[in-house]
């Protein structure tokens, strides 16, 4: 997936999950956004010139723990902040009940993710979304699943914590 214009912007390859789902992200955004793809990214070699068209140049990062959707809601949140609530909302209003739990088990994963990657931000946005939800679809939170969200979870494996629910 390549999100916007890439022309003029260097680029970074975020391979995603045991597949290698590729994702292709403005190197200078993604680093801007938190310390862990700062220092993560910093780490990797900028390709020698920005004329080469080789792939294999290209600064790749694999996050091979993390899943594609959550990934895709993640970027959506990087290049669309501020109407990142507006998505989400909307989302919750069109699809199935079935796909409303998968958004819900995403979010949770986006939220350990942003606990994973010390980004407070999108762990607010993420559970703004997950309480957004809730009050949409007059779900109970049962006190077994705020404490997993808030902090019974061991957060460097969000994928596999996610995947109890």
């Amino acid at each position: 997936m390549v999100v916007g214009s890439l022309d003029g912007c260097e680029a970074v390859r975020v391979l995603v999950g045991d597949d290698q789902h590729e994702f292709t992200l403005r190197r200078k955004l993604l680093c801007s956004s938190c310390a862990f793809f700062r220092t993560h990214i910093e780490a990797i070699p900028s390709p020698p010139s920005p004329q080469e068209d080789d792939d294999d140049e290209d600064s790749v990062l694999w996050l091979p723990n993390e899943t594609p959707e959550m990934f895709d809601i993640f970027v959506l949140w990087l290049y669309q902040r501020k109407r990142f609530p507006y998505f989400i909302a909307n989302a919750v209003r069109t699809i199935s009940p079935d796909e409303c739990r998968t958004l819900r088990t995403n979010l949770v994963r986006l939220h350990l993710f942003a606990a994973v990657i010390d980004l407070p931000a999108l762990q607010d946005t993420a559970t703004d979304a997950l309480q957004d939800m809730y009050l949409h679809f007059d779900w109970d939170m049962s006190p077994r699943f705020l404490s997993f969200l808030y902090g019974d979870c061991e957060t460097s494996t969000p994928s596999g914590c996610a995947s109890g629910l």
